[in-house]
């Protein structure tokens, strides 16, 4: 709920200000790095049991 709001409210902002390109690449940023870290924690877990 708390991050679509966000996400809406950003949308608006960039609807405002004509700028949509640049908000949607803080966006794409903000939510890769927990996705990418998420998705690396699941690699080396993984791997890890096998050791």
């Amino acid at each position: 709920m708390n991050i679509s709001w966000h996400r809406l409210l950003l949308v608006r902002i960039s609807q405002a200000t004509g700028r949509r390109r640049y908000w949607t690449d803080i966006l794409k940023i903000i939510f890769l790095i927990p996705c990418i870290r998420l998705y690396m924690q699941c690699i080396w877990g993984f791997l890890f049991q096998f050791t």
